[in-house]
């Protein structure tokens, strides 16, 4: 679409962002054959108990920011 207009340059972090998106998609545990979400979710939750609190509140205020912005539609 970009390249039919002309406007490659002019969209390039769009162009990139796609690229990211697509890669999130396709980068999904349930793609591998045999993957055991119940297991990870145990050993992340367990590895999670063990940071210092000072780290949990930080993680957590992380994920907190990065869901409230969206490079699509902002």
């Amino acid at each position: 679409v970009y390249a039919d207009a002309g406007t490659v340059k002019q969209n390039y972090v769009n162009i990139l962002l796609m690229l990211l998106r697509l890669r999130q998609a396709c980068d999904h545990p349930k793609l591998v054959k045999g993957f055991d979400s119940a297991a990870v979710q145990r050993f992340s939750l367990e590895s999670a108990k063990k940071l210092p609190r000072e780290k949990q509140e930080e993680l957590l205020n992380n994920l907190e920011a990065c869901l409230s912005l969206c490079g699509i539609c902002n």
